[in-house]
Order: C-alpha cells, then structure tokens, then sequence
C-alpha cells in the first residue's frame, strides 16, 4: 500500500559541509523538510539560501540545548562561559530537575526569535537536537511555549517514539534510552493537547560509515508507516565533523537513483506533513 512519509534532514546551519549536501538534496527534489540550527553562528548566508525553497520544503526549528553556545547567556543549561552542556549532562540534569524551566523557555524563545529573523515567519515544525525535546522539564517547556506562541500557527512538533518490538530488535543503545526517557509520555501529551505530529518515527542509526547505508535505509522504510518521518544526516565533508563520513554516504545515497528506486519498491511518497493531513 502506497505510503507518503516526511524525510527531515536535520542539522542544517551546523557546518558549511552539512549545509551544502543539504541544499544539493533540496534542488534535486529529495527532502520534504529540513531542521534548522539558529545558535551556531556565521550560518546567515546558508538560511537566506534555503529561504527560497520554502514553499516546496517544510523549514523548522531544530531546538539546541546540547551544541555551541547558549543565546541566553549563563544559565543552568550552561557551564560558566555560557557553553551548552553534552547530550549525556543534559540527560541527567533534566532528571533530577537541576536545570531551571525558565531559561529553556528563554532559550526556546531566543532560538525562535533568530528562526524569525532569518526566514520572516515562524518554523513550520519543532524538533531537537539530539532528542532534547522529550525531556523531563525541556518537554515542559516546549509545550507550554506552544501554546503561548505557536498554537495559531501549529507548526508540528516531532514524535521520537518507537515501538518497544522494533526498540528491542534494533539492538540500539540510543533508542532505548530516548524510550526510556519519556518519548511515549511525550506523544501522549501531543495527542491530548491536539498538537500535530508525525505517526512514527524511523531513522536511528550509530552513524558507522563502514555500513551499507542504503540497507539501513531499506529498514526505516520497511518500518516507517503513513503519515511517518524518517530523520536524516546527510553532508559533505567537513574537517572536525566526527560523524562526516556517515554524513557523505548518506548525502551520496539521497541524491542518488537508487534512493527513488528504493522509495518505489517500498510504496513510499516523499511529502511535506502539511499534504498529508489535508
């Protein structure tokens, strides 16, 4: 049965290497939405290059607690030069609840406001940098931001959960910590507020570049049901990208033919979230 799944490439404004795959993929026509980092700096140029595909892409809001430098200064989301702090110290910190709601509200709204500026308007989706999003405390706080400032426009937020059957045969450490970790509760709380989002979610990996990517890929479609999104990291190299090599065979698979051949053989129509709900 004929399926149509958004294909997010996430991380543009990260690096020029990634920024520059991506914006191959979107002129050939091989994404239906790109995730946006406003806090790394110096990406100006690569946002006002993306703008022009926006009625042809859905641009969002890759929310960022874990990468760069806060927007908002020092505060518990930081060390004391303003640093984000890891994905493994956001981890802990939002469980025991030392990291104040209040600042990721602030950050929240400073990484919006930046979105704002570059593209004239507000994300068209909201996602996380690392799975962030569903985060005790973090989750909290996008929710409630929600509901202050975009439930107007209601730009889809992204669900990260996955299944326990497929959890337990992916043999991924990462997933099930982002299951453990509230993705579940998350959803639930996406659907009793009416918050759009995708009904299922596919593309972990632990970026090995010795892998066949495009067997990967064959699972994600195999798995990702209608209405799905399968997130990805594609780019061109980029000295001190610790993940470039994965990011280059992806990035190669996309733009290749074999990847509309698979999306075929799999019954799988690339589409913006916006044409499936209609």
């Amino acid at each position: 049965m004929q399926k149509s799944i958004i294909l997010c490439a996430d991380d543009f404004g990260l690096n020029e290497g990634i920024n520059e795959g991506i914006l191959g993929l979107v002129k050939q026509k091989r994404l239906s939405a790109v995730s946006c980092m406003m806090n790394i700096g110096k990406s100006q140029l690569a946002f006002s290059r993306l703008k022009p595909y926006e009625d042809s892409i859905d641009i969002g809001l890759h929310f960022n607690l874990t990468e760069g430098t806060a927007l908002t200064g020092v505060s518990s989301l930081t060390d004391e030069t303003g640093k984000l702090r890891s994905i493994n110290q956001l981890l802990v910190r939002s469980t025991v609840r030392s990291i104040k709601q209040r600042h990721v509200e602030q950050e929240l709204e400073a990484q919006l406001n930046q979105f704002e500026a570059a593209f004239g308007r507000l994300p068209d989706f909201i996602d996380g940098h690392q799975h962030i999003h569903h985060l005790p405390i973090v989750s909290d706080s996008l929710l409630h931001i929600y509901q202050l400032r975009l439930s107007a426009h209601r730009p889809f937020i992204r669900s990260v959960y996955v299944p326990w059957l497929q959890t337990f045969q992916s043999l991924n450490s990462k997933i099930f910590i982002i299951q453990l970790t509230g993705a579940h509760q998350f959803l639930s709380l996406l659907k009793k507020q009416s918050i759009p989002h995708n009904t299922s979610f596919a593309g972990f990996y632990n970026f090995d570049a010795t892998l066949n990517y495009q067997v990967r890929f064959h699972a994600f479609l195999s798995t990702i049901q209608q209405g799905g999104l399968i997130m990805c990291h594609p780019g061109l190299f980029h000295q001190g990208d610790l993940i470039t090599m994965a990011r280059q065979n992806e990035c190669a698979y996309f733009a290749s033919e074999a990847f509309i051949d698979d999306c075929a053989l799999f019954q799988a129509t690339i589409t913006r979230f916006g044409e499936m709900v209609k």
